[in-house]
């Protein structure tokens, strides 16, 4: 199954026909109001179907990290929007802060732990707070409990209590020994 999905339009195939893509594509109509010169950046965004249903005019940033589902969406999509064959890091999350929405999807727990550290810093950067959606997040043993950030602190700093971003990489790394542990 795994040398299947590694095709870009098989890939689709099997979201369109699984019903996967189908719920995407209604998620995002109903709950997100997007319109021309918004900035969305996609992170697991696959090879790049997701635009045909995106509004002309935004500023669309895809992330992946299957080259060949990359190159897919450059070939098809790459007029509509810019596609990164990478993770998203500290280093893309600065590159590419001030995005008005940010779709998750299709992502592995372990990375969504990571993204969403990420993402956190992302958002406390921008002057417009992003909105998130995220869907198909795969190998669950456990969500982090906490987001990485928090603008407005309700400890003093005099307090000695670890911060919410601390907690959360507590969280990231003991949900990577989870998943680690149960991959072996």
């Amino acid at each position: 199954m795994k040398a299947i999905l590694s095709h870009p339009a098989l890939y689709q195939a099997y979201q369109n026909v699984g019903g996967f893509f189908g719920a995407r594509v209604r998620a995002v109509a109903d709950y997100l109001t997007l319109c021309s010169g918004m900035r969305i950046i996609d992170i697991g965004c696959g090879p790049g179907y997701i635009l045909r249903h995106l509004p002309r005019g935004i500023d669309y940033v895809g992330f992946d990290i299957d080259q060949a589902y990359i190159e897919h969406a450059r070939r098809s999509f790459g007029h509509l929007g810019k596609f990164h064959c990478r993770y998203f890091d500290a280093a893309a999350a600065s590159e590419f802060a001030g995005a008005d929405i940010v779709m998750i999807s299709s992502v592995q727990l372990l990375v969504l732990g990571l993204i969403g550290e990420y993402v956190g810093r992302t958002y406390i950067q921008s002057k417009n707070r992003p909105l998130f959606m995220i869907s198909h997040i795969h190998r669950r043993p456990r969500l982090p409990r906490r987001l990485p950030y928090d603008p407005a602190p309700s400890r003093s700093d005099s307090e000695k209590s670890p911060s919410k971003a601390s907690r959360v990489s507590s969280d990231v790394e003991e949900q990577a020994q989870l998943v680690n542990e149960s991959s072996r």
